[in-house]
């Protein structure tokens, strides 16, 4: 088990108790440094597509340690395709979703940084929307707040020479820039797509595996089914913005989360290793998915 990880569940079992002050009726929230993205009651939902294939992905992330730089992290993915559409979301925060939702009892494990996005990827419309939960605001707002951004996509691939075999499926390989980030992909003919993980469009084959150029951030497919089921899109309480003003607002919601956040005083920030209250200003490092 990992020890880091541990660590900050017994923090959040510990710190994550409203106290009320009394002489303003305002409910006081102590919370960790680390954001959380935090299961929700699910909203109704409307189906867009039937998938025919789902697959899932280990999904390689680099997260604040809080201390010296960043930890890696692992979330797992499920991919739900259809002929043109593609929704990409944390498996493990939707399990949670339900248990929290139905009284399922589906061994969702509890963390902090699950991957925040549900991504659909309109492959017909060269469109991809992005709906992202804010961390914290179960806490603060009493319900989920989620940010949605819709833009057009083109990428051009660049294929590259020769042939491996990944998980026991033979793939080509191809780099391109996406969402600002230089990925190479490895993607196979033997389950040909058009809609596919993530933001990969314009390939012919599943990616099986993708690395960005740094390093920090990978998928790795673990596996894979031929199924049918509803890809849903959840009525959630949305602001919806342009990209560009999300990446602002993300950049600021990081550097400076106690003005974002915390401004009517509602949230004690405790120090990770202290458990003490921060006087000092409050920040996250940022190194995110999406850079433009």
């Amino acid at each position: 088990v990992n020890m880091f990880y541990m660590k900050n569940i017994l923090i959040a079992l510990l710190l994550i108790t409203p106290t009320i002050n009394i002489a303003n009726c305002q409910t006081i929230v102590a919370i960790n440094e680390q954001f959380q993205t935090m299961a929700a009651r699910l909203p109704n939902a409307t189906e867009i597509g039937i998938a025919q294939l789902v697959a899932y992905y280990n999904f390689t992330f680099p997260v604040d340690n809080y201390n010296d730089g960043f930890a890696e992290s692992v979330d797992v993915l499920k991919v739900q395709i259809s002929t043109n559409l593609s929704k990409t979301y944390s498996d493990n925060l939707h399990k949670r979703d339900k248990n929290l939702s139905f009284g399922e009892q589906n061994g969702a494990k509890f963390r902090f940084d699950h991957f925040d996005a549900e991504v659909f990827n309109y492959v017909s419309e060269n469109k991809i929307t992005v709906q992202r939960r804010l961390p914290l605001s179960q806490l603060i707002y009493n319900t989920t707040e989620v940010v949605e951004y819709s833009e057009t996509q083109e990428i051009e691939w660049t294929q590259n020479e020769g042939t491996t075999i990944i998980n026991g499926y033979p793939c080509l390989t191809a780099t391109a820039y996406v969402a600002g980030r230089m990925w190479r992909v490895w993607y196979t003919l033997e389950i040909p797509t058009k809609a596919n993980l993530w933001r990969f469009t314009g390939l012919p084959g599943l990616v099986i595996l993708a690395e960005d150029e740094s390093g920090e951030f990978k998928f790795e497919c673990t596996d894979i089914d031929k199924v049918e089921e509803s890809i849903l899109t959840y009525k959630w309480h949305t602001r919806k913005m342009s990209k560009a003003k999300w990446l602002k607002t993300e950049r600021e919601m990081y550097t400076n989360p106690d003005s974002f956040f915390n401004k009517d005083g509602r949230l004690i920030i405790m120090d990770n290793d202290t458990h003490q209250p921060i006087t000092e200003t409050w920040s996250v490092r940022y190194n995110p998915l999406e850079l433009n």
